[in-house]
């Protein structure tokens, strides 16, 4: 049961993943992620054979302006500015290099302001 639920979260994943990579072949995805992964590695993620990591998520969410919340969960925070979530993903990242126990706190801060701020109209397309 848990492979078939993992094999589903990374079909939906590839689905939204082809729909914010667009017409862009791999390679030239490839080349505006900074080459952080080859196009083959792109073929995988949209193709459902893998999902891409922290780092290529937070890469592709800065080139696509696409939410990771919309990309691993089809959940797009409309009114949330793309540049303030990775701002905040980054301060988590920070913060629990620093320490640990910080940690709860900021996601209980990032939970909050996404709630405030998530579309009341529940779309789910990014763009």
């Amino acid at each position: 049961m848990p492979k078939r639920n993992n094999d589903e979260l990374r079909i939906q994943i590839a689905k939204r993943l082809k729909q914010v990579v667009g017409k862009t072949n791999n390679r030239e995805f490839a080349d505006k992620l900074g080459n952080i992964v080859d196009a083959s590695t792109i073929w995988t993620y949209t193709n459902g054979v893998s999902i891409p990591g922290p780092e290529v998520l937070i890469k592709i969410s800065e080139v696509t302006k696409c939410s990771i919340d919309y990309i691993l969960h089809g959940v797009q925070h409309f009114d949330v500015d793309n540049d303030i979530e990775l701002d905040m993903i980054k301060l988590l990242r920070r913060a629990e290099m620093a320490d640990p126990r910080l940690v709860n706190e900021i996601k209980k801060y990032i939970l909050m302001r996404l709630e405030i701020l998530e579309d009341p109209w529940g779309r789910e397309s990014c763009g």
